[in-house]
């Protein structure tokens, strides 16, 4: 009778788990205007671009990284 009980307190454990995280992996994630800039960067590849500041100023790189 113990090992039953034990066995159904550690299932909804588990499911109390379970459920906490899809609810935690479904919230908007909010980004900061640093990680954003540095996703476009990342996303525009080698060839150079404009980057653009949150304070409206931007700033223009050519070529590739060395």
């Amino acid at each position: 009778m113990k090992k039953r009980i034990i066995g159904i307190a550690v299932m909804a454990a588990v499911a109390l788990t379970t459920g906490w995280n899809i609810n935690q992996s479904e919230n908007d994630i909010k980004l900061s205007d640093l990680a954003l800039d540095n996703l476009e960067a990342l996303a525009s590849g080698e060839g150079g671009g404009i980057i653009r500041y949150s304070d409206g100023t931007s700033t223009y790189i050519s070529g590739r990284w060395n």
